[in-house]
């Protein structure tokens, strides 16, 4: 079972390379501000580096290019990186002017940048894919291109879930229906962003993660997805290292670069194993939440106020009075029960 060996190489590596990279964004500054709007126990949290989930991506992504790469795995990766990408995006938005990066940045990149024409050239060619990128949404109307607006970001994870899609639909052996596209591209919105609004609580997005992927490698075991598999275990490794650190009282968050990166990389392992709508209950915490989002913006909208103490659900239990480790706990439990149910209706 090679899986289990990458499983603890990758693990390993990550655990090995953290200490460092912390001390580094503490250092740096590179720390998150803590949504007003959450419960006032979250103000401790105020000053924790975040992004830190860059490294066992890094470890996932380099891995699989040098021992596991496949068309699958290949596919794989592209929607890891690129949603990533957008992931990063946004944390650089938010932390870059309060953070000593700016002058970290300024004191060691631009002198490098202009020191000759060429240094100066190759600069803003790799500032070209940011420069696009702004200029696109300059012409669909954006009036603030400083920060990554919601309909961008889906529009963005639109065209990733649509060429995921095309994808499969072109290396699939069977006939599938005229609705096929459209829906599974809604599940694959609605999964990937509803997972990246349940990163909200010291180890809760990274436990649950976890145990999803965990039931995600049996599945590939099973079905006979070999470099899937071992993809799947490269991902787990990564993610126990960054878990340890990250469970309350957390060293570190996960950033948007993880929440984005891990929940495509979540949907898309499903997806290439045809396991769409498994999907749905072994990551059936992860739906709640997006519904408790939809469900209460919903009816804030229709005026008919709010169903919750607070969206996403896990800060409803907070302010009802369940201490944060408590919340976290109880929905490892329910996610890991979900998986078990997810795999039993898998393989039936």
């Amino acid at each position: 079972m090679p899986f289990l060996g990458f499983l603890i190489l990758s693990a390993v590596i990550t655990f090995l390379l953290y200490p460092p990279l912390i001390n580094f964004l503490y250092r740096l500054q590179v720390r998150e501000e803590i949504n007003p709007d959450a419960p006032r126990t979250h103000a401790i949290k105020r000053g924790t580096p975040t992004a830190a989930a860059v490294l066992p991506l890094l470890v996932f992504l380099l891995l699989n290019l040098f021992f596991n790469l496949t068309p699958q795995v290949a596919v794989l990766l592209v929607v890891v990186l690129v949603l990533g990408l957008l992931g990063f995006i946004q944390d650089l938005l938010k932390i870059y002017h309060r953070s000593l990066l700016r002058s970290f940045v300024r004191g060691k990149i631009t002198p490098l940048a202009t020191f000759s024409d060429l240094s100066w050239n190759i600069y803003k060619l790799a500032l070209l894919p940011w420069r696009t990128f702004k200029e696109i949404f300059r012409a669909l109307g954006s009036s603030d291109v400083g920060e990554i607006h919601a309909y961008q970001k889906v529009l963005f994870q639109a065209v990733v879930g649509v060429l995921l899609i095309l994808w499969l639909v072109l290396n699939s052996k069977t006939d599938l229906s005229l609705f096929y596209i459209p829906l599974v591209l809604l599940e694959f919105l609605f999964l990937v962003n509803s997972i990246s609004v349940t990163d909200g609580l010291d180890g809760l997005l990274g436990g649950l993660l976890t145990i999803g992927f965990t039931a995600l490698l049996a599945l590939a075991a099973v079905l006979g997805f070999s470099d899937l598999a071992v993809a799947t275990g490269i991902l787990i490794g990564g993610l126990l290292p960054f878990l340890y650190f990250n469970i309350h009282p957390a060293r570190v968050f996960m950033g948007n670069v993880g929440a984005l990166a891990w929940a495509g990389a979540f949907v898309a392992f499903g997806f290439l194993m045809g396991q769409q709508w498994a999907l749905l209950v072994i990551g059936g915490v992860f739906v709640a939440e997006g519904l408790s989002v939809l469900i209460q913006v919903g009816s804030v909208k229709l005026g008919r106020g709010r169903v919750f103490l607070m969206a996403p659900i896990h800060h409803h239990f907070e302010i009802k009075g369940w201490a944060e480790t408590k919340v976290t706990m109880r929905f490892w439990l329910v996610g890991a029960f979900l998986a078990f149910l997810g795999l039993y209706l898998a393989a039936r």
